[in-house]
């Protein structure tokens, strides 16, 4: 990429002079229709456009498949056995084994116009189809004759192939016929377990979706968003890096290459802005400080931070504290760590180590105004009680000490999880993560804290548990924030994509909101596009929105796309400042 240095500034100049940032954004919303045709636009601040070449595959996908399985769909497999989860992480393994995700590298190349889209990943039908013959195959292995020296088949895989049969329709664990299934039988199981409607249909069409080049998730989710009647003005896909804590290292998409990936991805003409967040590891930093273990670490998350935002078209960085560590306060008590964690860094004090790696990230990030997402639900921690590190009440002496940040906690909607700083004697809603976040809002109206509503499942709950969360939002609206000028949009797509509704999960969050949370067209318009654009620093004389004009001028892109962004951002804006 050209260095800035060698930039033509004059072209920056003309470019920044052709922004008009004002015009008749927040009108034209208002006057936008509340049919499902024209829901008007949306920025999704939240949503995933990784493959399974990015993540550690394994140890991810158990915690993800305990923590977010289908729950609307019909149960043919009992995750709860550890067998059963067993047998699915060994299917995963081996669709996913035969899928190959296409690499950060070999996308770039075809994104290059050097190599041509191939393989599981060239297009959705064939995805699909690629996915329902690795299904086939795996049905006729574990249905032939058990080979001289090979593995034993285990319960698990007995369950899984039980769950693929009963999903097709047949007879649980035995062919109809009772005769050794042949490839037209295995290919046609195969495509009826792929379209049904049951828990291992939706994961079957979930391992499509992580087998496909990045780009087109991208266009898959903006196509979804179209269908619903929104206007898709921005996607914020998060980056993940979990590799130290979890103990599986990825190889195949590192994350620099995935920052290298995602610039390019950023850089196409056609389709909404994509502008997300790298991944911080502060665990990966304190091994990087420590010259013993830097071969460990491979990088500076705090030097890849600053590349990303600096030179990739990245918006902002993503934390996840369920992996072991609190925003703040690691120091302050013993807490525990993985045992390989404790083995390689031995007398280093890990929670201080961890404190310093976060300072220097949010001195970073209010120097150069940059926002921090950070995943805040009771769930997918690394460990025992590490989940618990999310709580929103581990942020407060956060934002009290760098008051200029800009962060928003994700996953807010569930009331369910006790927090930390709840009142003696409290109960649910008012114990809950939702009202510590909640209270402070109220204190703090001019702080630049958000919380988002990503995959909030709820939506696709029985009538009484979509009622009852319907209230508990709108106690939260009128006792912290009655303008709603805190609470984001987002999708936390591709996860969402565990949910089998997931292709109407935005139309299904709008009429949510609008009619069981009885929110109004102001609220509407700042809950899916405009408070977004404030948390992530798009305002007019922002110094994230001066980054984003010297990224789009250097790459020629669409400056309608940034004078969309900086209106929404400006026609919300609160008088006080915001």
């Amino acid at each position: 990429m050209t260095p800035e240095t060698s930039f033509d500034r004059r072209r920056l100049l003309a470019f920044l002079a052709s922004l008009p940032w004002v015009g008749s954004y927040a009108s034209a919303a208002t006057a936008a229709s509340e049919s499902a045709l024209d829901r008007g636009p949306v920025i999704d601040a939240h949503c995933h456009l990784f493959n399974a070449s990015d993540l550690p595959t394994v140890r991810f996908l158990k915690r993800v498949i305990l923590q977010k399985y289908p729950k609307e769909a019909v149960s043919v497999l009992d995750i709860g056995d550890p067998d059963a989860l067993d047998g699915l992480l060994s299917l995963a393994t081996w669709i996913l084994g035969r899928a190959k995700a296409p690499t950060a590298q070999s996308e770039i190349r075809v994104l290059e116009e050097q190599l041509r889209p191939k393989g599981f990943a060239a297009q959705e039908r064939e995805s699909a189809g690629d996915i329902q013959d690795a299904v086939a195959a795996y049905y006729l292995d574990q249905t032939g004759p058990v080979a001289v020296g090979g593995p034993e088949r285990t319960r698990g895989d007995g369950l899984v192939l039980g769950a693929l049969l009963s999903a097709a329709g047949q007879k649980r664990g035995v062919a109809v016929s009772g005769a050794p299934p042949t490839r037209s039988t295995a290919k046609s199981t195969a495509k009826k377990a792929y379209d049904s409607k049951t828990d291992i249909g939706t994961y079957l069409r979930w391992f499509s979706l992580i087998s496909r080049y990045r780009y087109q998730l991208v266009d898959q989710l903006a196509d979804d968003f179209e269908r619903q009647g929104f206007k898709p003005k921005l996607l914020s896909p998060a980056l993940v890096d979990y590799d130290l804590w979890l103990g599986e290292e990825v190889r195949r998409s590192s994350l620099t290459d995935q920052v290298e990936v995602m610039d390019r991805v950023s850089q196409r003409a056609e389709g909404p802005a994509v502008h997300g967040y790298v991944a911080y590891d502060p665990l990966r930093q304190v091994y990087w400080d420590q010259p013993k273990l830097r071969e460990h670490a491979r990088f500076s998350s705090l030097e890849l931070v600053q590349h990303a935002v600096k030179d990739c078209g990245f918006l902002g960085v993503k934390l996840y504290p369920p992996m072991g560590f609190r925003p703040t306060g690691n120091g302050l008590q013993p807490q525990g760590y993985p045992d390989q964690v404790v083995a390689d860094l031995g007398t280093v004090a890990v929670g201080a180590e961890l404190d310093r790696a976060l300072s220097g990230l949010y001195d970073l990030c209010t120097r150069l105004d940059i926002p921090i997402l950070a995943h805040a639900s009771h769930g997918n921690g690394a460990f025992a009680d590490a989940a618990d590190r999310a709580d929103p009440a581990y942020w407060i002496a956060v934002f009290d000490r760098w008051p200029k940040l800009r962060v928003c906690l994700a996953h807010f909607g569930g009331f369910s999880a006790p927090s930390a700083a709840a009142p003696a004697g409290a109960v649910s809603p008012e114990n809950s993560w939702e009202w510590t976040l909640g209270r402070y809002v109220a204190a703090n109206p001019q702080s630049r804290v958000y919380a988002d509503i990503s995959y909030l499942a709820e939506v696709f709950a029985k009538p009484e548990a979509r009622a009852k969360t319907a209230a508990n939002i709108r106690a939260f609206v009128k006792a912290f924030d009655p303008k709603v000028e805190h609470l984001v949009f987002g999708s936390d797509w591709i996860m969402l994509g565990l949910q089998g509704g997931y292709p109407q999960y935005a139309g299904l969050v709008h009429d949510f909101f609008r009619l069981d949370c009885q929110f109004g067209a102001d609220q509407m318009r700042r809950l899916f596009h405009g408070n977004a654009a404030r948390f992530l620093g798009l305002e007019r004389g922002s110094a994230g929105l001066k980054r984003m004009a010297f990224y789009y001028a250097r790459n020629e892109l669409p400056a309608l796309r940034l004078r969309d962004l900086a209106s929404a951002a400006s026609s919300t804006r609160k008088s006080t400042g915001g």
